[in-house]
């Protein structure tokens, strides 16, 4: 059984209000000398310790909002409903979940989205009639763009696609500008309308060219425990097999779907997508499983938790140290769950798809993505 994890409550002492009246006399009295004050309060136990201080996010590489990219004028000119700024939520790849929508960021990389209040659908998309832009930056992505071009066996720096997807149509735009990759995806824009929406990557070129860059680069906490792009550097799949009494070995191969932006953003900064499969290739419930991290990615978790706090539960993990902490969200026994452990300053997450999804669903997921957790502790710390 999952406990629930215990947090700790210190008392605060409550102070006393003191109400001090001047009487005054008649005319002609004498004044009543006004009460000595009381003695002062003399401190007693040891002081309050001071707060941890939150995680301090990687800055952007360049000093913009997402207002300098794109203005109202031009959302308007090319999009027919009024978008407003909103939390990014376009997927370049269906893997993208949990530390992977923050991995962009941590490269120092910029994200914004304007969009008409509800989040996209991965993609291919089926969210009718949504409209909206999504804008990512990525800093000296030479590699990363040289590294997709060759997957793809193209040349140039510039590339830019409209298409018609079940019930939107979409302009995708991706550019090489300097030693930064640009990506803007536009969605309810007409189909092979490309001169319609190019204005967007226009005014997102000519907003990052102006920019200052940020003199601030950032570092992972030096007591981060280290970690590795390796899928099986948290348990082998022996080990993960065995301790979730599998039918055969499954196998923990990291895969992005081909080459794009999102795999190169995660081969940079150590992190990966794990699916699991059934080595046989048979039916398994290996094939529900997934887990995922991101590297000294605590303060990418602070930010996740905040967006949806009521959505995780603290869980006890045993293993777990100092700031290390473990939150599980299991909304539906039959829908997905994920256990996230945060560790030595990382963010890890392990979950299982909705049963739908899958011919053999994993039975108890909570138990059993707790159970992984607490090997992957177990491996990190020793």
């Amino acid at each position: 059984m999952i406990r629930l994890a215990r947090r700790s409550t210190s008392a605060l002492a409550g102070g006393a209000l003191v109400l001090v009246a001047v009487l005054t006399g008649c005319s002609g009295e004498r004044e009543e000398a006004p009460p000595e004050p009381p003695p002062a309060a003399t401190p007693s136990g040891d002081p309050e310790p001071e707060a941890e201080a939150a995680p301090v996010p990687p800055p952007a590489f360049l000093d913009v909002v997402c207002a300098d990219l794109l203005g109202e004028e031009r959302l308007a000119e090319v999009f027919s409903s009024e978008l407003a700024e909103q939390a990014p939520s376009w997927v370049e790849l269906s893997s993208e979940t949990g530390p992977a929508r923050y991995v962009l960021r941590h490269l120092g990389g910029i994200e914004c989205e304007w969009g008409v209040g509800r989040p996209w659908e991965a993609p291919p998309a089926t969210n009718e009639g949504f409209v909206g832009v999504n804008v990512r930056v990525l800093p000296r992505a030479t590699e990363a763009w040289n590294a997709v071009a060759q997957y793809y066996g193209t040349g140039g720096t510039e590339t830019s696609s409209c298409q018609a997807l079940e019930a939107v149509d979409e302009c995708v735009f991706d550019v090489l500008d300097g030693d930064r990759w640009i990506k803007v995806t536009a969605l309810g824009v007409p189909a092979g309308a490309a001169d319609r929406a190019r204005p967007l990557l226009d005014d997102v070129l000519a907003a990052v060219r102006a920019a200052t860059p940020t003199t601030a680069r950032w570092t992972p906490p030096e007591d981060a425990l280290p970690l590795g792009p390796d899928c099986a550097q948290f348990f082998t799949p022996e080990e993960a097999g065995d301790l979730l009494e599998l039918p055969e070995v499954p196998t923990l191969d990291a895969t992005d779907g081909g080459a794009s932006l999102s795999s190169e953003t995660r081969r940079a900064a150590s992190s990966a997508f794990c699916p699991w499969a059934a080595g046989s290739g048979n039916p398994s419930a290996a094939s529900s499983l997934f887990h995922t991290w991101l590297p000294a990615g605590e303060w990418a978790w602070e930010e996740e938790r905040g967006r949806a706090s009521d959505e995780y539960s603290p869980i006890e993990v045993p293993g777990l140290v100092d700031d290390d902490a473990a939150f599980l969200r299991c909304p539906d026994p039959v829908g997905a769950c994920s256990v996230d452990v945060i560790v030595g300053g990382n963010w890890l997450r392990f979950g299982a798809a909705q049963d739908e999804y899958v011919e053999v669903p994993i039975a108890d997921k909570p138990v059993a993505l707790t159970a992984l957790g607490e090997l992957a502790v177990a491996t990190l710390r020793g």
